[in-house]
């Protein structure tokens, strides 16, 4: 997850799915911190292992104001 959310090869995409990808809490605020993927409109990480706090985190996070989120 930290190597998609620093890949500049990824800063115009609009959905990412992460479903099923073992993504941890850690892997899930390095996304919400992410400056590369400013443009997504819809962030998938279903089924993976991220807790409460990260998931408040990823809501909170200002890049993704308008971006549908599902856990």
């Amino acid at each position: 997850a930290t190597a998609i959310a620093n890949s500049p090869t990824f800063a115009n995409l609009q959905i990412l799915n992460l479903s099923l990808n073992n993504i941890r809490s850690d892997g899930a605020k390095a996304i919400a911190n992410s400056q590369t993927l400013t443009n997504l409109q819809s962030l998938i990480l279903g089924l993976n292992y991220i807790n409460d706090a990260a998931r408040t985190f990823i809501r909170n996070s200002p890049i993704f104001l308008n971006t549908r989120i599902e856990f």
